[in-house]
């Protein structure tokens, strides 16, 4: 067949007849963005996750304070597991054994372990 030649196509034959095949699809092959749409809700019954660090851990975090940041250097007092919302949260002292931010809960995910002290 040359470049210059028209196949002519036939139009499709009994499909009309044709079965209609429904689709299930398995945990698997749930595409990714089915799996996180809003309705999706959390599992009750999964396993709790391990907090990171225990009391007296020493950790940082960042300040920014008049535009520049800084590295706090903090000891973790308490923590908590916010099972509403599925983080652990932690109230920090200081060198001084002062509550950081006046006490309030720091989320797990804005602290780091402090390796050098």
């Amino acid at each position: 067949m040359s470049a210059n030649d028209i196949e002519v196509l036939q139009p499709a034959q009994g499909l009309e007849n044709e079965e209609t095949i429904e689709v299930f699809w398995s945990d698997e092959e749930i595409p990714e963005h089915e799996r996180t749409k809003s309705n999706v809700d959390r599992d009750a019954n999964a396993p709790r996750i391990k907090n990171k660090f225990a009391k007296d851990s020493h950790v940082h975090t960042s300040r920014s304070e008049g535009g520049m940041q800084s590295k706090v250097n903090l000891t973790v007092y308490k923590a908590r597991y916010n099972a509403s919302r599925g983080f652990y949260e932690y109230q920090l002292v200081d060198d001084a054994k002062r509550p950081y931010k006046n006490g309030a809960w720091i989320r797990e995910k804005d602290l780091r372990i402090e390796t050098k002290r």
